[in-house]
């Protein structure tokens, strides 16, 4: 190809892109988005059901929580509604530059879409994800880092995630299934009281004027 023919060939090649849209990532500030822990936990819950048509184990939701809070300092360092430091899998996706590491992130309108983007991560790395129900966070961490989620080595990533981990499934989750089935009992207290209120409302009346003389026993001799 002659330099002319280089040179034109170029030209279009720039106006093709600066007139694609779908080619220009958007990024949007940076915004801190923090959540508590059992926030956390409830928003990794329901993310998963938007992706897999379930609720996740014990076990499973564990693993996510105690990944998920290692990366994001158990939500206290969350922005843009990421969960796991997620990036960008489309150039067409907003981005968000995180100032610690120097990354671009994705950013998400809300933590059910964040969550839910995190589980799709994790699911494209079958292998991680088959060892989530095993809650062994040592060889989950030779998966993902197989699977180039993180750039620190395992030495750097393994006990902290490990330390997470335990804290879910030792601490947060039974306390979530305490609350929940005090809310359960509260709210089945609730349903008796209205039927049994109901229930006084629709009774019929006493017959003030009835006896037990107005009995007819038959005939006595």
């Amino acid at each position: 190809m002659s330099p002319t023919k280089k040179l034109i060939a170029l030209f279009v090649m720039t106006l093709s892109c600066m007139a694609s849209p779908a080619l220009a990532s958007e990024h949007v500030p940076t915004v801190r988005t923090s959540l508590s822990r059992m926030e956390l936990l409830h928003a990794l819950r329901e993310g998963h059901l938007k992706v897999f048509g379930k609720y996740p184990s014990d076990r499973r939701l564990a693993m996510g929580w105690g990944q998920v809070a290692f990366e994001n300092g158990g939500g206290k360092w969350t922005f843009n509604h990421n969960l796991g430091n997620v990036g960008a899998t489309r150039q067409d996706q907003p981005t968000y530059f995180n100032k610690g590491d120097r990354h671009w992130y994705r950013a998400f309108i809300d933590f059910e879409d964040g969550a839910a983007a995190y589980w799709e991560v994790i699911k494209r790395c079958q292998p991680a994800l088959a060892s989530f129900e095993w809650g062994n966070p040592t060889e989950t961490s030779r998966r993902l880092k197989n699977c180039n989620y993180f750039e620190a080595t395992l030495d750097e990533y393994t006990p902290g995630f490990s330390r997470c981990y335990s804290e879910a499934i030792t601490k947060l989750i039974p306390e979530d299934q305490r609350e929940q089935q005090q809310r359960d009992q509260e709210l089945i207290a609730i349903i008796k009281r209205s039927i049994d209120e109901a229930g006084l409302a629709t009774a019929p009346a006493a017959d003030p004027t009835w006896s037990v003389a107005d009995v007819s026993l038959g005939d006595r001799d």
